[in-house]
């Protein structure tokens, strides 16, 4: 949608069957669209629920007033264009990919700069923090992933979190998405560490066959 900064009014929205809910979303995220300057910004994530929520993007623009609107006497409006990014738009297209290809052997997360989770295989882990919860020892590897600066995978030890969701031992890379305005995202990619000799081996085998086939 399109939002008049001025007196907060919608001047446009996309679909237009969505005005309803349009505005219903502006005024219930009035005071974080307050705060957006001259440059486009990105808002904290909003949850609706276990692995359900979404993010706004605004950016600033200008445009003339509608040919009635005689109080502006054609003055230049300052105008936002926000757009609503659902998480689960999000997950169906890049994660889900990723989690439902393999059986388990490796999983994808999504995960913000502050280390919460936004998208994981189990929805029960969504808005759970990464950084935070997991043990002392393993919170370096976390936050050196989440900060772009681990380019090895690390070896994360099991832990509980959320009171009673267990994690096991795993294996843990990390890759920053880039240009988000005022935002850090980074995929968590995690191989159980009880897979990885399967996973080993299927590729030790592969490499068998290829050996006897060109020898």
């Amino acid at each position: 949608f399109v939002m008049d900064r001025l007196d907060h009014r919608l001047a446009m929205v996309f679909p237009r069957t969505a005005g309803e809910t349009a505005s219903a979303m502006a005024e219930r995220e009035q005071s974080w669209l307050d705060t957006v300057s001259d440059k486009p910004a990105m808002s904290d994530f909003v949850s609706q629920g276990e692995g359900y929520g979404y993010h706004l993007i605004a950016v600033p623009a200008v445009g003339l007033p509608p040919p009635n609107a005689r109080e502006r006497d054609g003055a230049v409006r300052q105008l936002l264009v926000v757009a609503v990014v659902p998480i689960e738009l999000v997950k169906e297209r890049f994660l889900d990919p990723v989690n439902q290809r393999q059986e388990g052997e490796v999983n994808a997360a999504l995960v913000e700069h502050s280390g919460r989770i936004l998208v994981a295989l189990r929805p029960e882990l969504a808005g759970h923090n990464l950084l935070t919860e997991v043990p002392a020892g393993a919170q370096g590897a976390v936050a050196r992933l989440l900060a772009g600066a681990g380019q090895s995978p690390e070896v994360l030890p099991a832990a509980t979190v959320g009171g009673g969701i267990e994690l096991p031992d795993r294996i843990i890379a990390g890759q920053q998405i880039a240009g988000l305005p005022g935002r850090n995202w980074t995929i968590f990619f995690f191989t159980p560490l009880a897979q990885t000799e399967g996973i080993v081996w299927k590729m030790f085998r592969s490499a068998m066959i290829w050996a006897i086939v060109l020898s």
